[in-house]
């Protein structure tokens, strides 16, 4: 698992701990992380981190969870 998490630079027992921490908030709705991944690439854009804003419409396909939504119901 770490050669996929973190490339091998933690190690295994950490990551797993960081994982089932309660502080862990983990969501599969891409909703809930738009407005803090939009204030985030802005961020990077003045930091120069990243060439300019990314649209986070061009992130994510909110389509593909509204569908797996729709026919878990």
């Amino acid at each position: 698992m770490t050669e996929f998490v973190a490339k091998g630079l933690v190690e295994e027992e950490i990551i797993l701990k960081a994982l089932s921490s309660p502080s862990a908030n983990f969501t599969a709705n891409p909703r809930d992380i738009v407005e803090s991944t939009e204030y985030m690439s802005e961020f990077q854009a003045e930091q120069q981190v990243q060439k300019g804003k990314v649209a986070t419409e061009e992130m994510f396909d909110l389509s593909v969870y509204d569908e797996a939504i729709s026919k878990m119901q």
